[in-house]
């Protein structure tokens, strides 16, 4: 891994190792938070709170081409990427000091195949998100987590 500050990354345009961050703000259509922005604090904070992490950035992406970009990003420039959802690692996983970001909370498409009895859900909805929908249907999925939140799908179930 390259060894790069944020100031180094995120200079302007001057350096070809660098990132322009008017591109990247163009690229993303606004969703590239950095320190500097108002947002900052409250999109790098954990839910479960503790942790201290400043990221050079964070990105929200909306589907799978931005997911891409992000990752091609963080490789090109050697920034540690973090990928957050929920942001429920309490290890803190889902933010990285001095690097990007990855913040799949806008991706919230859910389809539901009812009388296959599946559903495929993007990484940012939620399980209460779910539940609603697939309970519309008359299914009904159990989840580890504990809150309307989080959770891990387990199986599609028609309610009797």
């Amino acid at each position: 891994m390259v060894n790069k500050t944020n100031s180094q990354v995120l200079q302007q345009e001057s350096n070809p190792n660098t990132i322009s961050i008017a591109q990247l703000r163009t690229d993303f259509k606004d969703r590239v938070i950095l320190p500097d922005d108002a947002e900052y604090d409250k999109a790098r904070t954990l839910f479960y709170g503790g942790m201290d992490r400043h990221p050079a950035m964070i990105i929200r992406v909306k589907d799978v081409d931005d997911v891409v970009r992000v990752v091609n990003l963080a490789r090109e420039t050697g920034l540690p990427l973090a990928i957050r959802s929920g942001g429920h690692s309490v290890a803190g996983h889902s933010v990285a000091d001095d690097g990007i970001v990855l913040d799949l909370s806008e991706m919230r498409d859910l389809q539901i195949d009812v009388e296959g009895e599946a559903a495929w859900a993007e990484a940012g909805l939620t399980a209460g998100e779910y539940t609603t929908a697939a309970a519309a249907h008359g299914l009904a999925t159990g989840f580890a987590g504990k809150v309307s939140s989080i959770g891990r799908l387990h199986r599609v179930a028609r309610v009797a």
